[in-house]
């Protein structure tokens, strides 16, 4: 009787932990940020650099918060939404999310996924 309380217990504290790391990531998904946030700046001038191939100011950015493979599939992102720009940043980062919650569980349970990487 023992074994399968402490089963039924990692169960469910296995899937409280992951719904509320996806409740937060959806709302992070969902959050109405404003580009005039300083990462918005950023990268929404990097979007714009990479979709359009222009600056939004007379400077250019010399702030590099992420690598240029980022900016490029953020731009991916942006051009399935194009009215909000920023919202394939946040989709990019949803998935990266759940790529990683796959790998905590295979981690969890022992199982090999360099094949993966």
């Amino acid at each position: 009787m023992k074994p399968r309380i402490s089963s039924i217990l990692i169960s469910f504290l296995s899937l409280l932990i992951i719904s509320s790391f996806y409740y937060f990531q959806l709302n992070n998904l969902l959050y109405n940020a404003s580009i005039d946030f300083v990462e918005g700046y950023v990268v929404y001038n990097g979007l714009k650099l990479v979709v359009q191939g222009k600056n939004i100011y007379s400077h250019p950015t010399y702030i590099v918060p992420y690598p240029p493979l980022g900016y490029v599939l953020s731009a991916i992102g942006s051009f399935i939404s194009p009215a909000c720009m920023i919202c394939g940043c946040r989709f990019i980062v949803l998935i990266f999310s759940i790529l990683l919650a796959y790998l905590i569980f295979l981690e969890a349970g022992g199982k090999e996924w360099h094949a993966i990487l």
